[in-house]
């Protein structure tokens, strides 16, 4: 019975991580950090409890350095909807095994708590906030006035 609960778990993540998905540009740079965010307090409304958030890296095969990066993961499985930000042509991308930090939801939510001037930045990635899918630059003219 916990394995079917837990597999039931597992298909509401991923139906809910992909409506999270669609409501952001996870195109752009710097959107994980929103996606994950939103991600963990949709996946605690629906009781989904089972999974962690990562700060980690990846790495473009061709460059000696890494990208700073977070996703998310249920026992192991990447739900990273944002990691088609890192797509450029033929160049093949990977995670670095080694990991920042492997955070427990609250916790996660926590920390993004003591950042409130971050909730600003983050809403550059929901699309509704940001239709013409502006870059961080062009974001901070528009939030400026400019």
């Amino acid at each position: 019975m916990k394995f079917k609960i837990f597999l039931e778990s597992n298909e509401l993540a991923f139906k809910i991580a992909k409506e999270v998905a669609d409501s952001l540009h996870c195109e752009i740079g710097g959107s994980c950090v929103a996606f994950a965010e939103h991600a963990t307090k949709k996946f605690l409304e629906n009781g989904i409890v089972n999974f962690l958030v990562v700060e980690g890296w990846v790495k473009y095969k061709s460059e000696p350095y890494w990208h700073q990066h977070t996703w998310l993961e249920i026992d192991g499985q990447k739900i990273d909807q944002t990691f088609i930000q890192f797509k450029f042509g033929s160049e093949s991308i990977n995670y670095v095994n080694k990991v920042k930090k492997r955070y427990k939801p609250e916790e996660y939510l926590k920390l993004a708590e003591k950042y409130p001037e971050e909730n600003y930045a983050i809403k550059r990635f929901i699309k509704n906030d940001n239709p013409q899918k502006l870059d961080a630059r062009d974001w901070e003219l528009k939030k400026n006035g400019n």
